[in-house]
């Protein structure tokens, strides 16, 4: 009698061996798959500032409406708001500098963007 006790025992902890390491896979797959996703929100964040930067410049450009250097360079900032009725708003500084492309005989601007960090990109 007692090895049927001690043989249903191991059995029991067989299981719940299995068991746990069943449900151990699945919180790391859930886990994976949500820091996946945080990511990928954090990613199209950043890459929504940057076009709405990039378009705000772009218009100051064609406008006239940016104080440019002797060298033809600037820095200016655009502001971006979380929502129509938010006051949460991230503040991106942006450089232009001319650049001369030999292959083409043109200038064009380079623009570098300075996105604030992470932990100020989730107010958006």
């Amino acid at each position: 009698m007692s090895n049927k006790k001690g043989s249903a025992l191991m059995q029991v902890l067989l299981i719940t061996i299995v068991v746990a390491t069943i449900a151990t896979a699945i919180l790391r797959i859930a886990i994976s798959r949500t820091t996946t996703a945080a990511n990928t929100v954090r990613t199209i964040s950043a890459k929504n500032i940057l076009e709405g930067c990039n378009a705000q410049i772009q218009s100051q450009l064609v406008r006239g409406q940016l104080s440019t250097n002797s060298d033809g360079s600037f820095t200016s900032q655009c502001v971006i708001q979380a929502g129509p009725t938010s006051t949460d708003t991230i503040t991106v500084t942006v450089k232009g500098t001319p650049v001369n492309d030999p292959t083409t005989n043109m200038t064009y601007t380079r623009l570098d963007f300075n996105i604030p960090a992470a932990a100020d990109l989730q107010k958006l």
